[in-house]
């Protein structure tokens, strides 16, 4: 390799290519280039026994982007050079355990132990690890109406160990086991878990104050702070040490994500505030995420509701703005997604004890055919989810909706098929509904793929996707990486029209509407995910109107 004249210009030049990587990952712009980033970290192969911390900041840089696919592919290929081990190896665990390939981050964890039976330290951080995987196996488990308490006691394991071998040192893990040991006492989930929980958040609070002591300008030791005190009941200074850890400098998305998931997932806080101290807490959390440069929430049906229900005090024409996946929107944009939220419904088994399987969504009838306009709504989903065929979830027959905004205990009952497109066409079933009560709400007009791009082949404006992700009771918006890759254009008479995109979705948001973010217009019916293209794929409700009256012709 040519080598500059100046060692100092070297680095510089290296680092500038770190920080247009990771600046390209804060933006969302695209995936990233692989070839770019793996030629860059062969530099950092070369200059390593100079300055092995440019090979930890780029990890470093990735991960507080948000950027895990890219982490993943850098980590990957730093632990197989040997450079920065084992902490490149550790960070690839952490990429794959945020991307939710959690067998792949296990398998990773015990060939880590075995590679690295005396370190301490690093035994310590895969345990922790090993807790994180276990806690949203936990709350994913929740989310799908079916607790798992198993997953929740070897997550309790995982971060008891890890706390027992840091010596009750290192804050995150033990407040990590006291906030799932607080939930499974609460909640029942696990027998015999009145222990002396006060005991340890006492001595996870001792271990905060000392982490904070030795560096009083690192954000996370507020957070355990904060969190041990929800533990204890003091929520006063639960709200004063969150409050110290928003102000903090080195605070970034990375964290405020961090502290926001436990706070909903393990602590229920946006669905059960304890009292006004904590729902201010809370709120504070949630409002510091969406303004920060890579701050992305996944919002529920109630947390949408409820912020935009506590910030309604401000007046339209005071140009009151938050920040939504790093893109400013007025609040007039989250009351309409809040209407619009009453016409997305999960679809279930009719009579069953909330088995889910999958999405959909209310829309005026003579949208997609003038005959129909006698009908009023129709109820509109993926065909691979209520069809003929024996390996579509449900049959017709089987089928009810629930829509959590309206009415999450209510069960509602669907009419007859009036149209459906397999999936390998058009992937929709469409059901008449006989009675919708005016509380559900509808979409009112269909906006054509044309209507995301500006006409010249690029400049997409982003796509949102809401739904029922991995059958959730509660709805949910997605507000990352909300980028569209491409679309079709001009295609025949009844044939579908697809476009492509990176919002994330999961098993559950089959049949979900698909948005165009700023104007909430529906645009397509989101119905897979396109592993080739590394995307996620939706149908447009256009073609599904032109391919309905092809059909009647």
């Amino acid at each position: 390799m040519t080598s500059l004249a100046c060692p100092c210009d070297v680095m510089a030049a290296i680092r500038k290519r770190i920080d247009s990587i990771c600046a390209e990952a804060s933006d969302n712009v695209q995936v990233a280039l692989h070839g770019e980033l793996l030629a860059l970290i062969a530099d950092l192969a070369d200059r390593h026994a100079a300055k092995p911390e440019l090979a930890r900041d780029l990890l470093h840089a990735l991960r507080d982007a948000r950027a895990f696919d890219r982490l993943h592919v850098a980590a990957t290929d730093m632990a197989a050079r040997g450079l920065v081990c084992p902490f490149s190896n550790r960070m690839k665990v952490q990429a794959l355990v945020e991307l939710e390939r959690y067998d792949e981050a296990l398998r990773e964890i015990h060939q880590a132990r075995a590679a690295y039976p005396e370190d301490k330290g690093e035994q310590v951080e895969l345990a922790g690890l090993e807790g994180r995987i276990f806690k949203q196996r936990f709350v994913a488990s929740v989310g799908a109406n079916a607790p798992d308490a198993a997953a929740l006691r070897y997550s309790m394991t995982a971060y008891m160990k890890g706390w027992s071998l840091s010596g009750g040192h290192q804050a995150w893990l033990g407040v990590n086991l006291a906030a799932l040991w607080h939930r499974a006492r609460s909640d029942r989930f696990i027998e015999g878990a009145d222990g002396d929980l006060e005991a340890l958040a006492k001595q996870v609070l001792a271990a905060a104050a000392r982490e904070k002591e030795a560096d009083p300008e690192d954000p996370w030791p507020d957070a355990s702070l904060g969190e041990a005190a929800l533990a204890l009941g003091d929520y006063e200074f639960a709200l004063a040490s969150y409050r110290a850890f928003a102000s903090r400098d080195a605070v970034d998305a990375f964290a405020v994500a961090s502290a926001h998931r436990q706070l909903t997932e393990i602590w229920q806080i946006h669905d059960q505030p304890v009292n006004d101290l904590v729902q201010h807490l809370y709120d504070q959390i949630t409002g510091l995420l969406m303004r920060l440069p890579n701050g992305r929430i996944d919002f529920g049906g109630r947390d949408l509701s409820g912020v935009a229900g506590r910030l309604s005090g401000v007046q339209e024409d005071d140009g009151y703005e938050g920040l939504w996946g790093s893109r400013p929107v007025p609040l007039q944009w989250a009351k309409r997604m809040i209407e619009i939220g009453n016409c997305v419904g999960r679809i279930e088994r009719r009579g069953g004890m909330g088995e889910a399987a999958g999405t959909g969504f209310i829309i005026r009838a003579d949208l997609l055919s003038p005959e129909w306009s006698d009908y009023g709504q129709v109820l509109v989903t993926n065909e691979h989810v209520v069809g003929r065929r024996d390996d579509a979830t449900l049959t017709p027959e089987q089928t009810a909706v629930r829509f959590s905004q309206v009415n999450p205990q209510e069960q509602m009952s669907v009419g007859p098929v009036l149209w459906c497109s397999d999936r390998e066409h058009h992937d929709v079933t469409i059901f008449r509904m006989d009675h919708v009560p005016d509380s559900v709400g509808k979409f009112g007009e269909i906006a054509p793929l044309s209507s995301l791009s500006d006409g010249a082949g690029g400049n997409f404006s982003g796509v949102t996707v809401i739904g029922h992700p991995a059958g959730s009771e509660r709805l949910h918006l997605g507000v990352e990486n909300l980028h569209v890759e491409d679309m079709e254009r001009d295609r025949p008479a009844g044939e579908p029209e697809r476009v492509w995109y990176r919002c994330p979705t999961m098993k559950g948001n089959s049949g979900s509407p698909a948005l165009s973010w700023r104007q909430l217009e529906v645009t397509a019916v989101h119905h897979r995910e396109i592993k080739a293209r590394g995307c996620n794929e939706g149908i447009s409700l256009d073609s599904i109107r032109r391919a309905i009256a092809r059909s009647k012709a």
